[in-house]
């Protein structure tokens, strides 16, 4: 299916393209986007060194031009089973209770910027972009950097954003 994602490449944008969505409140998404934030109950998290990124398995696992597509239809006609078949390809379950607990804390910390709280009903399933790091062809990891920057970029105040365009520019 021509918009699920098929390699680490597509679900590494797939999740940027979620988590610019939510923290950007002009992108065309993020009003969905955060009004369901609570309702997900499968989350995918890759670990970028100490950053976790989180997306939930229906935006995960469909390309990330697909997001404002899923948005405006309200995820209607988008299957999660789709998703999480597609996904186990790339990704372990967390069955440890100790991992899933500091998961749900971060991503507890996370949804907490928005005004929400994760599902009771939540799971995670991890990837390491050292344990796939053979399969990310199609980007040079300096444009992945690139890419993560940005999602850093956008975490920061708008005092520290002014700060670090001047040290750039």
């Amino acid at each position: 299916m021509d918009y699920l994602v098929q390699n680490e490449e597509e679900i590494l944008e797939s999740m940027l393209q979620f988590r610019t969505a939510i923290e950007d409140a002009d992108h065309p998404s993020h009003d969905y986007l955060v009004r369901t934030l609570s309702g997900y109950k499968s989350w995918y998290v890759y670990y970028h060194g100490d950053l976790k990124i989180f997306s939930p398995s229906k935006v995960t696992g469909h390309k990330a031009d697909e997001l404002n597509e899923y948005c405006k239809t309200k995820g209607k006609n988008y299957s999660g089973k789709q998703t999480e078949d597609q996904l186990q390809n790339f990704f372990d379950e967390v069955t440890n209770s100790k991992k899933h607990g500091q998961l749900l804390n971060a991503l507890t910390e996370y949804l907490a910027k928005y005004g929400k709280k994760p599902n009771s009903a939540t799971r995670f399933n991890v990837i390491s972009n050292s344990k796939h790091s053979n399969k990310m062809d199609l980007k040079s990891k300096e444009e992945h950097m690139v890419d993560l920057l940005h999602t850093c970029f956008l975490d920061l105040s708008e005092q520290s954003k002014s700060k670090l365009r001047r040290l750039i520019g």
